[in-house]
């Protein structure tokens, strides 16, 4: 039996992800991503509270999902330690 986790699916099945330095992730999926329902369910199921945000660049329509870092803090560990990485990382760079 194959099991996917709501962390496996934001780690593995997006596009990318980023973050603003000040405690807010995006997972990036591109318009023609087949996976894009399966990443809403993940964050649907996480029971947290996240927006859509959709924009274009270069023809290319892509879709946010930005929540709060710390609102993955126990149910995706592995995920969460690399989105507090790279948001340290990100504040280093504004400075």
């Amino acid at each position: 039996m194959v099991e996917f986790t709501p962390e496996w699916v934001l780690m593995n099945l997006s596009d990318g992800w980023e973050t603003d330095g000040n405690g807010i992730a995006s997972i990036i999926i591109d318009e023609s991503n087949s996976s894009k329902a399966w990443v809403e369910l993940a964050l649907i199921s996480l029971d947290i509270e996240w927006d859509i945000v959709m924009f274009s660049s270069n023809q290319v329509i892509e879709t946010e999902y930005v929540f709060e870092i710390e609102d993955i803090k126990d149910s995706c560990p592995e995920f969460y330690e690399k989105l507090v990485k790279a948001n340290n990382d990100a504040k280093a760079n504004y400075k």
